[in-house]
């Protein structure tokens, strides 16, 4: 099943949800983003999360954090990227789904 559908090039601010009273480690497959922010401010990332391209981004428990993204290549409407966390009891509470590219 695919969860989302992202334009190429378009520049988008994703926000992700920790839920869980368990930290994770939210991670895409075939790109890297900046964070934002978390939980509404630049103060609760820590410095080594702060202006600089990722690929994981670590959730604390009950946090949201928000990062910017684009996706500059490989378009396909039928084989998807994927996003997951870490953990992979989570893959049942939203935190794993595919997306094309187109």
């Amino acid at each position: 099943m695919i969860n989302e559908e992202v334009p190429v090039n378009n520049i988008e601010i994703w926000e992700i949800t920790n839920n869980m009273m368990i930290p994770h480690n939210f991670h895409i497959h075939g790109t890297h983003f900046i964070p934002l922010d978390r939980n509404g401010s630049t103060n609760n990332l820590e410095a080594w999360e702060r202006n600089c391209y990722k690929d994981v981004l670590y959730m604390p428990p009950q946090s949201t954090a928000r990062f910017v993204v684009q996706m500059t290549d490989y378009t396909d409407t039928v084989y998807p990227y994927m996003y997951h966390c870490h953990i992979l009891e989570h893959e049942d509470a939203g935190m794993m789904g595919q997306f094309t590219v187109v």
